[in-house]
This record gives structure tokens, sequence and C-alpha cells, in this order.
């Protein structure tokens, strides 16, 4: 999964720390991983940021500038989850200090998140311009952009 992860990292434009394998796997890993890693919530700030933009979501994720603020962070994320229906439960429900616990629900989101972003950013380059209309005129058909 974290070839994966970082592939989509890069096709996306990520030039963060995590980027690279090992700043990846550190910040996923052990006690000081994930919502304790400030490295890890920029990323999740990061793409929920360019989620909450291309989807006009309300709710944003703040990226953390203290390992203090995790318990903050995952009351935010829990929040964003649920406003764009994320279908991992142990992301959303549960106690907070139990979320993102293990490397394997941290590396869940963070693909979770990204496939989300690819998706957004797929509906937005082939949503029409707002602007486009269509009129019918006899058997032709003429587009009007204005």
């Amino acid at each position: 999964m974290e070839t994966d992860i970082l592939d989509s990292l890069e096709d996306l434009g990520y030039s963060g720390e995590l980027g690279e394998e090992g700043g990846l796997r550190k910040a996923v890993e052990g006690p000081d991983g994930g919502a304790r890693c400030l490295g890890y919530t920029s990323l999740i700030a990061w793409v929920t940021g360019e989620l909450r933009t291309l989807s006009s979501l309300e709710e944003m994720v703040n990226a953390t500038t203290d390992v203090d603020e995790h318990s903050s962070f995952l009351m935010e994320l829990s929040s964003f989850l649920k406003e764009i229906g994320c279908p991992h439960s142990q992301m959303t429900e549960g106690a907070v200090s139990q979320r993102l616990a293990s490397p394997e629900d941290r590396l869940l989101l963070i693909d979770f998140l990204l496939g989300e972003l690819m998706a957004a950013r797929m509906i937005s380059e082939a949503k029409p311009d707002s602007a486009m209309t269509v009129e019918m005129v006899g058997s032709s058909v003429y587009l009007a952009c204005g």
C-alpha cells in the first residue's frame, strides 16, 4: 500500500516530506506516528484542503504545530470524514484516542483521502463550464459559451 500511496502523492503534485518512502513510513509507525506526527497532519491537511476546495465542503482539517494538538486534529478529521461519507467506521466512531491507533489505519486514511481527491479532480475536470448552454435549432446543435 505504501508504494501506491507514494505514487498517488507524486501524481497529485504533493512535494512535502512524506513523499519519500522513509518519510511516509516514519510518519505512520510507532507511538509518535499518525496524529502525533506533524508531517502526517500536514499531509492530511493538504489533501483535505484540496478536497474542501474542489467539493465545496464546510469542514476543514488543520495541520498541528505541536504534538499536544493531536486530539483536536482527530476531532476535526472525524467531522471532515463524516461530511464526505467515509465508509471506514474505525475513523469516525468510538473513542477519539483509538482512531488512527495502528499504522494500517493511518495508511488506510491516506489511501482513502487520496482516492477521494483523485475522483474530485476528475469530476472537476470533466464538469462542463456552468456558463455553457446547449441550444437545438432544427436538426443542428449549437453550443453557446458565455
